[in-house]
Formats: C-alpha cells, sequence, structure tokens
C-alpha cells in the first residue's frame, strides 16, 4: 500500500486524541469506517471528501485558523494536487486573483516575492 504524506493523518490523530475520541466513535460521528479512520492517520489514505472534511472539523471543533490549516494538509495528502474548496472557489470567483496566479505561475514567481506581496497586505489588514 502506498503511503501518502501524513500530515494530515498526525494533526487528525492530535486533536481527536486530545478530545479523548476513539478512532471508533470519531468514526460514527463523522459517517465512515474505522478502518479508513485508521488509514488516514497512518498516512495510508488522503483525506476523504469535502463533506466528510467538514463533518470532521465540527466533530474536532476546530478554531477558524485550525480549520485553514486541516483543510490545506488535507488537499496536500491527494495524490492529485489539489486546494481546498473553499481556495478554489475564491481564485474562481476573483479574476483578478485567478489573473495574478496565472502570471505567477507563467513567470515562476519565487517565494521571496509571495512573501514580500503576503508582508504588505498583512500590515494593511491585521
Amino acid at each position: 500500500m502506498t503511503i501518502v504524506s501524513n500530515e494530515f493523518g498526525a494533526f487528525l490523530q492530535q486533536k481527536r486524541k486530545a478530545l479523548c475520541i476513539s478512532q471508533r466513535v470519531f468514526a460514527q460521528l463523522v459517517g465512515i469506517s474505522y478502518s479508513y479512520i485508521s488509514s488516514i492517520e497512518t498516512g495510508k489514505r488522503p483525506a476523504p471528501s469535502y463533506d466528510i472534511l467538514i463533518k470532521m472539523e465540527n466533530e474536532l471543533r476546530l478554531k477558524p485558523k485550525e480549520r485553514e490549516l486541516f483543510e490545506h494538509l488535507a488537499a496536500k495528502s491527494r495524490a492529485v494536487p489539489s486546494v481546498s474548496p473553499k481556495i478554489a472557489d475564491y481564485v474562481n470567483n476573483n479574476d483578478f486573483v485567478f489573473q495574478a496566479l496565472s502570471f505567477a505561475e507563467k513567470n515562476n514567481i519565487d517565494e521571496h516575492y509571495w512573501q514580500e506581496f503576503l508582508d504588505k497586505i498583512k500590515g494593511k489588514y491585521y
């Protein structure tokens, strides 16, 4: 069996254990099998579908920043590159954002420029 990135599984396990919820009980709460939870936590399976992910977030009582990280790690766990549906919707519904990302991709904009951009907008909104 192929091992995927285990960051998502480790995060899930940490949050589940912090609430003292067993894998079996958690699986019942979110509507998936115990073996699926076990496989996710050990890195043998990627994150589940978005609707199950939302149920997990609710049962884990994740704060907004934790939800963002949870969804990011879930997307990274999948074999096909993806992003959170919220991010995809935001990009697809904002032409300027789509254009900026397309430009960055075509021109191979490096992390340094993205960090400068992020620092600039964080200074304005935080």
